[in-house]
C-alpha cells in the first residue's frame, strides 16, 4: 500500500480539496538551523503547490545556517529542480532575509512560510481564493502556540500597525500570499521583522486590497523561537519609529 501523502494525512481522507489555481507561484522559506524540520516543510510545500498550479518554484533562503541545514537544502535541490537555494555565508539575520523573501521570488505569486514548522505549508488552499481581487492575503493564526509573553507583545505592535494602517490588522507578521506586481517600485527600508508591517503599509498606499483569513497554528516542537528577544524586539521598534517619522 502506498503511504498517504503529509497533505492527505493532514486534512484527513484521500481526496484532497480541489486545487485552486494561481499562474505561477513562489514558495520562500527562510530558515537558520531547521535541520528537523525543513525537510518536512519543502514537502508540503511542493504538495500545496502542485494543487495551485504548474508553474512553481520552492526558494530556500539559508541565513549562515550551522547545524547542517545547509546540506539538507542543496540534496533536496538536487533531487527535485524545482527547489531554489539562497545560502548566506554567514548569518545575516532575519530582517535581512525577510527581505529576500519579497524580492528574489521569480513568479507571480509569493507564499511566505518559516521552516520551523509551525506553519502548514497546506495553510495555502485557505488564503488562495482571495487571489481573484486582492493583493495581500495575512494569514491570521488563531489560537496561536506561543508563550503569552510573545503574545503579548504580538497584541501591542499589531494595534500599532492598526493605527498607522487606519484599518484592524490582526496578525501581520503571519505568512502572506502576495500579489508580485503589487510590490511595484516599492523600496523595502526594514532590517527587522517590521518588513511585514512596512510592505503592508506600502501597499496600502499604492491603493493595494489587503485582507485577512484565519490560519492555523502548531506547537514548535524543535528549535528556539528568537521572535520576542529584546534584540529582535529593539530592531522592530527603531524601524517602525523610522518609518513613523520618515516615511
Amino acid at each position: 500500500m502506498v503511504e498517504r501523502s503529509v497533505w492527505d494525512r493532514e486534512v484527513g481522507g484521500s481526496n484532497p480539496p480541489p486545487p485552486i489555481a494561481l499562474p505561477s507561484l513562489s514558495i520562500s522559506i527562510p530558515a537558520f538551523n531547521e535541520r528537523e524540520t525543513l525537510s518536512g516543510v519543502v514537502q508540503e510545500s511542493i504538495e500545496a503547490a502542485e494543487r495551485m498550479c504548474g508553474d512553481f518554484e520552492i526558494l530556500v533562503i539559508d541565513d549562515g545556517s550551522t547545524d547542517g541545514t545547509s546540506a539538507i537544502a542543496d540534496g533536496l535541490a538536487r533531487q527535485d529542480s524545482r527547489i531554489r537555494v539562497i545560502h548566506h555565508r554567514q548569518n545575516q539575520g532575519f530582517g535581512e532575509t525577510l527581505k529576500e523573501v519579497y524580492v528574489l521570488p521569480r513568479k507571480e505569486w509569493i507564499f511566505f512560510v518559516p521552516g520551523d514548522g509551525q506553519i502548514a505549508p497546506k495553510e495555502l488552499v485557505k488564503l488562495a481564493p482571495a487571489a481573484v481581487d486582492h493583493d495581500l492575503i495575512l494569514g491570521r493564526r488563531i489560537h496561536r502556540r506561543d508563550s503569552w509573553m510573545r503574545s503579548a507583545q504580538a497584541g501591542v505592535y499589531n494595534a500599532l500597525v492598526s493605527l498607522v494602517l487606519g484599518r484592524r490588522i490582526r496578525d501581520v507578521d503571519s505568512v502572506f500570499l502576495l500579489r508580485r506586481r503589487a510590490l511595484g517600485d516599492i523600496e523595502i527600508k526594514g532590517r527587522s521583522v517590521f518588513i511585514h508591517a512596512e510592505v503592508c503599509f506600502k501597499i496600502a498606499r499604492q491603493g493595494g486590497k489587503i485582507v485577512e483569513i484565519e490560519i492555523e497554528h502548531r506547537p514548535r516542537h524543535r528549535g528556539v523561537a528568537s521572535g520576542s528577544s529584546a534584540r529582535v524586539v529593539a530592531k522592530t521598534i527603531w524601524d517602525f519609529f523610522k518609518y513613523c517619522v520618515n516615511g
